[in-house]
């Protein structure tokens, strides 16, 4: 019963506020892991899974109660690489305040992330490849 009311209490809240919606697909033969969660202004929703096996996609939200929006960046180790790839997701209320700018592939040559934008504040929505 609790769940249920911690749950209704999220859902109440996430609908007033500014939120992010990720959907990340990973269309490699690696297994994601992640390594790091940012999401200093805002509270998870759907969180994003540990483990991202090779073509899963998933769906990640987050709600945040600031008025002017906020940002959030997961990052995943690709394999048994260095490699990292870095999703992140910008969404404030300004001109130009909602975006993907800083998602990409750090330490590979090989892997490329590809995002596209469907929505922006004060619901941000956005498609992510990871190839």
């Amino acid at each position: 019963m609790t769940t249920i009311a911690a749950t209704a209490t999220v859902d109440s809240w996430a609908k007033k506020c500014p939120r992010i919606e990720m959907k990340i697909l990973n269309s490699t033969n690696k297994t994601l892991h992640l390594q790091r969660l940012t999401n200093p202004d805002g509270k998870w929703v759907t969180e994003p899974p540990t483990v991202l096996r090779p073509h899963e996609s998933a769906v990640v939200s987050a709600v945040s109660g600031c008025p002017d929006g906020f940002s959030v960046m997961m990052s995943y180790r690709i394999g048994k690489t260095c490699a990292r790839a870095d999703f992140t997701a910008h969404n404030h209320t300004w001109s130009g305040g909602a975006g993907t700018a800083t998602t990409g592939v750090i330490g590979s040559k090989i892997y490329d992330v590809f995002s596209h934008l469907d929505s922006g504040s004060p619901v941000f929505s956005a498609e992510y490849l990871l190839s």
